[in-house]
């Protein structure tokens, strides 16, 4: 049951990664400004080798129709085992407020994480069925306001 799930980290005292509990995706967001990023040593040192993929790898694997399957399934595993990051822009430009949850940089963040989580995990039906129910019931609540 593990492996279905997707953790999503934002400003934490410490990085996650996959490989700790078996999740399905683990990704730590961290906002250039926030105080708590030079707390974490593993996002220090991702932020200052300014890699693109988890593990630092240029994100090119040994190609396994080569015959070396063997070693680009070790550095697949060593790319799991490594912590995700993502690194924000401040917004805000104060540390307190970067850090917060629902400040404007973590905020955006977080909203997209929501539209991804929908668009991955919820029907395309109940999207636009309760789109249409919010219309439908703002559409009846300004006809009583009315009468």
């Amino acid at each position: 049951e593990l492996s279905r799930i997707e953790v999503v980290s934002f400003g934490g005292a410490a990085a996650l990664c996959r490989s700790e509990r078996n999740f399905a995706r683990c990704v730590n967001y961290y906002s250039i400004n926030d105080p708590l990023l030079f707390v974490v040593p593993s996002a220090v040192k991702a932020l200052r080798s300014g890699f693109l993929t988890p593990g630092g790898y240029s994100g090119k694997l040994v190609n396994s129709s080569s015959g070396s399957s063997a070693m680009g399934a070790r550095l697949t595993e060593e790319i799991d085992m490594e912590p995700e990051f993502v690194f924000l822009s401040p917004r805000a430009g104060d540390p307190a407020i970067d850090h917060s949850l629902l400040g404007p940089t973590y905020g955006e963040a977080l909203a997209w994480e929501g539209r991804r989580y929908q668009s991955k995990y919820q029907p395309v039906l109940y999207r636009v069925g309760k789109q249409a129910l919010v219309e439908m019931v703002a559409t009846w609540h300004s006809l009583l306001i009315r009468i």
